[in-house]
């Protein structure tokens, strides 16, 4: 009988310890307001186009051929050196904050640090090289506005493209291109009757401002300066010419 009642005593422990052990499942309602993005309406293609700034006593033009929400494409030219450039947008308020790198692999690259207010016309910045011992450069950009003809009739830029697109002086021919890149390419002479069959090619950048063509090349032997200042010569309705210091004439080809 004692055994008996040992027995209950162990099935009735047991199954106290097995209710008391046993989870109770809790559910909780938890309520998660609703995340709205923010709508972003910025024409960011806006900012496409030719930038150009003062870089230390020279012209750099940086070209952005792509502008995304947050990816940024082109290149820069400075004396005739042409350097791809790709980094990042970003978006506070109404001023766009651009990070873009060249590739690294030239002893002069850098990064550009760009800021625009809104589709801001003169955008500031700085460029920093990657080796430290050079200087930072402050940039404060123009960008180029359409080509086109001007109420007045004038020169203006697009029509000085029309022009001089493809020219020449007495040895070489020059190709202005309409980012600022200006290539001249002539055959080295030893006398004046043989030529070395060798074509040579020197780049540079170049500006119109006020009728007048500034060319600034990159280091070379051909030209006896790298910063060169022509200016417009028009003659009659439809005769054009460049002239320096009547040292040097570069006329449109179909001259």
């Amino acid at each position: 009988m004692k055994i008996i009642y040992t027995i209950l005593f162990l099935f009735f422990l047991l199954n106290s310890c097995q209710e008391e052990l046993a989870p109770v499942e809790v559910i909780t309602e938890v309520l998660v307001p609703s995340v709205l993005l923010e709508e972003d309406d910025f024409k960011y293609d806006t900012l496409k186009g030719i930038y150009t700034s003062d870089f230390s006593g020279s012209t750099i033009r940086v070209i952005l051929n792509y502008v995304g929400r947050s990816k940024v494409v082109g290149y820069n030219i400075h004396k005739g050196l042409q350097r791809n450039i790709s980094g990042t947008l970003q978006k506070s308020n109404d001023t766009i904050y651009m990070t873009i790198s060249e590739p690294g692999d030239h002893e002069f690259d850098g990064v550009f640090h760009l800021k625009f207010i809104g589709i801001d016309n003169e955008p500031t910045g700085i460029w920093i090289c990657n080796d430290a011992s050079i200087q930072p450069k402050q940039l404060n950009f123009t960008k180029s506005p359409p080509r086109n003809w001007n109420d007045s009739g004038d020169m203006s830029e697009g029509i000085f493209l029309n022009y001089f697109n493809f020219s020449r002086d007495t040895v070489g021919d020059y190709s202005f291109d309409d980012d600022g890149l200006v290539m001249y390419s002539y055959y080295p002479t030893s006398d004046n009757e043989n030529r070395v069959e060798q074509l040579m090619t020197i780049k540079g950048n170049w500006t119109y401002d006020n009728e007048s063509i500034t060319i600034e090349w990159e280091k070379n032997d051909y030209f006896e300066e790298r910063l060169e200042l022509f200016n417009v010569i028009k003659e009659g309705d439809y005769e054009i010419h460049l002239v320096k210091n009547n040292s040097r004439t570069i006329e449109p080809y179909y001259y």
